[in-house]
Parts: structure tokens; C-alpha cells; sequence
């Protein structure tokens, strides 16, 4: 059991349970980095702070719950499949997903480097808000079904394809490729129209930021922002 102090639990040889984790009402935040070998979540864990597992592996077999979570991995440049995938790289299967529904919001992902990819169809029917990040490209090739009121947002460092239907209940669908926004690269809240991106000197390349060719429907709002590469043709 944790106080309300920050907690962070660091090790090369990575992380493994023998039992479950409380926190007081008001504990901080907690981050868990299991290194190459990765973090295994086996106990139903109830955090009340924010939460980071980082990890070139990372499963969660038990339910937790945590007003955020992110899982990243640990290795800089290293590629991320969610809702699984073939590898190399970080592996989040459909399982570890089923037990992190109760976290209000979950991000996965690293923004700085790495592709993401969407390794099979992903459905969800909580109040969950999703964040998927990446630092190269994202690639949306299997549909997103949220029926929940949760929220989706897809943000890049580089671009985004989506080939896959997006669909989300009453959440909103926030996608940027290639932008910065003010302040924080993964918050762009509403008005959108107001609180715009910057469009600036970013990635370099012969990219588009955000190339759509599936549906994206909600009964929310829809933000989409995303700028090319400085070379070749197309870019935008």
C-alpha cells in the first residue's frame, strides 16, 4: 500500500507481481519501468494516482483501475502493435486491453519515435478515453468501434493513415499528424476551431499528415489537423 508520495519502481531485470497495489485516495503518480524485460501486471491493482508502465514487453492479466495509465516502451525508436501484432516491437494484446477498461483514460504509445499500428479490430464499450501515439507513422489498418462515451485520439509526431472505419459513440475523434499544439502536443480541446494547431516546420519528408480513406463517425465532434513533408509532391 502507497501513501499519497510519488512512487517509481526502476529496474533492468523488470517487474513482476506477488501482490496487489493500493494507493490512498489521493496518491501521486506511478510509474513502473521493467526495462528490456518488461512489466507483468498480475494482481488486481487500484491506483489512484497516474500511472506509466514502460516496458519492452508489458502484460496485464488482472483488472486495474487508474484515472490514467500510459504503456510505452522502453527502447527509444522501438515500434508499438495495438491490439496485437507480429513484432518486433511492443505487443499490446487484446487480453492486457480487456483488463485496463476501467482506466478513465489510457494512452499508449511513445510521441517521440516509433511507428504504432493497429494490429487487429478494436472494440470498447466503457467510458474510456483512448489516446494512441506515435513519432513516425501510425497506421489505422483495422476499425476502431467505441460504444461507450469514450473519446479517440490519434496524434503522431510524423503521420497518420487510417484505411479502417473510426467509429465512436457520443466521444470525440481528435486526429493530427505532423502539428504541435500549444502547450501540450496531445491536448487540442474544444472549441477546435479555436484552439488550432500550429502548423509549423516539423518532420521532414515526403508525407501527408493525415491520409484518410475509411469512414470516421461519431456523435461528437470530429478535429482532424495534419501537415505533409517538405519534399516530393502530394504533401499535405
Amino acid at each position: 500500500t502507497f501513501g499519497t508520495g510519488t512512487v517509481c519502481l526502476i529496474g533492468d531485470g523488470g517487474f513482476s507481481q506477488g501482490g496487489a497495489i493500493t494507493q490512498d485516495p489521493s496518491g501521486g503518480n506511478v510509474t513502473i519501468n521493467g526495462g528490456a524485460i518488461g512489466v507483468t501486471l498480475s494482481s488486481p491493482n487500484t491506483f489512484t494516482g497516474n500511472v506509466s508502465l514502460v516496458g519492452n514487453a508489458i502484460g496485464v492479466s488482472a483488472a486495474q483501475t487508474a484515472p490514467s495509465m500510459s504503456l510505452a516502451p522502453s527502447s527509444g525508436g522501438a515500434n508499438v502493435f495495438f491490439n496485437g501484432g507480429a513484432g518486433p516491437g511492443l505487443i499490446i494484446s487484446n487480453f492486457t486491453l480487456l483488463n485496463l477498461a476501467n482506466v478513465q483514460n489510457l494512452r499508449v504509445g511513445n510521441a517521440l519515435s516509433g511507428t504504432l499500428e493497429v494490429g487487429a479490430d478494436y472494440n470498447w464499450s466503457s467510458a474510456q478515453n483512448l489516446t494512441l501515439m506515435s513519432g513516425d507513422t501510425m497506421t489505422i489498418g483495422s476499425l476502431i468501434n467505441a460504444t461507450g462515451s469514450g473519446s479517440l485520439t490519434l496524434s503522431s509526431a510524423k503521420n497518420v493513415v487510417v484505411s479502417a472505419n473510426i467509429t465512436t459513440n457520443t466521444g470525440d475523434i481528435l486526429i493530427t499528424g505532423n502539428v504541435q499544439i500549444p502547450g501540450n502536443l496531445l491536448q487540442w480541446t474544444a472549441p477546435y476551431e479555436t484552439n488550432a494547431p500550429v502548423f509549423g516546420t516539423l518532420a521532414s519528408g515526403n508525407f501527408v499528415g493525415v491520409n484518410i480513406s475509411a469512414n470516421v463517425t461519431t456523435s461528437g465532434s470530429i478535429a482532424i489537423a495534419g501537415k505533409g513533408g517538405n519534399s516530393g509532391s502530394d504533401n499535405h
